[in-house]
């Protein structure tokens, strides 16, 4: 079973910053001056609690504002049809 980790982000200039919320990411908050260093550190800070296999998903609200979800374990699709484990 599938792991999911929530966080809301917010954009400032170009640095981007994040706060976890739910049971696994609650207290969880995760800063970057680019967006490829914040994503770097969201997933260093989820691997810290649990490590494993690791999906990020980000869904865009504003230009300023973010949903990511981050999901650690779970089943991965293979070719043939089938579905994997739970999702953001």
């Amino acid at each position: 079973m599938a792991s999911v980790y929530n966080f809301k982000a917010s954009l400032s200039g170009k640095a981007w910053s994040a706060t976890g919320f739910g049971d696994k990411a609650d207290g969880i908050e995760v800063s970057g001056d680019s967006e490829i260093e914040f994503t770097v550190a969201l997933k260093a800070a989820v691997s810290e609690k649990e490590p494993g296999y690791l999906r990020v998903d980000k869904t865009l609200i504003t230009p300023k504002r973010a949903y990511y979800c981050l999901m650690v374990g779970g089943a991965v699709a293979s070719g043939g049809g089938g579905g994997g484990g739970g999702g953001c």
